[in-house]
């Protein structure tokens, strides 16, 4: 459970982190994430992953966030530059977040027609109501509008469109 915790704790840091380095030019931002990842250079050095040096001196842990922030220090250490080493490693670790919004909107929209399926089936087998089931088929295109709205670019406007498509092929469903 304290692993769990500590993921929890860590992506949320991540976030917060990438937050702060869109609006960089601030100094209260700036100082704020390189205060940040000194702190996680020190943990890192405390548990021996990490020496003195910035390179790696112990295992690499098995979990992916602490894995990530980890080779976000090795990579920004192989171009280091004192001034931004704080701030580019900081750019390393939080650039994986735009590459996990297609992978929730394609679960969204795979989940809607999985349960479509089941409902059918489930109608067909067994002949009962499955209103709840019906319900949740027409939450989770909506699930992946809203994931969509936080992608970036173009494809947020074609997984957005994809996402109303399927929005409306459920209301077909369940006119008819």
């Amino acid at each position: 459970m304290r692993k769990f915790f500590y993921d929890l704790t860590l992506k949320y840091l991540k976030m917060t982190t990438n937050q702060l380095l869109k609006k960089i030019n601030k100094d209260k931002n700036r100082i704020e994430v390189e205060s940040t990842m000194r702190d996680f250079e020190k943990q890192l050095q405390e548990h021996g992953i990490l020496d003195e040096s910035g390179l790696l001196a112990g295992s690499l842990p098995k979990r992916k966030e602490p894995l990530r922030l980890v080779n976000a220090f090795i990579f920004a250490q192989e171009n280091p530059n004192e001034e931004n080493y704080y701030i580019q490693t900081a750019k390393v670790w939080t650039h994986q977040k735009d590459r996990n919004i297609p992978i929730i909107i394609a679960q969204s929209i795979l989940a809607t027609f999985g349960v479509a399926l089941g409902v059918l089936l489930a109608m067909e087998h067994f002949g009962f109501e499955v209103s709840t089931w019906i319900g949740l088929i027409g939450f989770m295109p909506i699930l992946g509008i809203i994931a969509a709205a936080f992608g970036s670019g173009r494809k947020r406007w074609v997984w957005v469109i994809i996402n109303f498509v399927t929005s409306q092929l459920y209301s077909l469903f369940i006119i008819t």
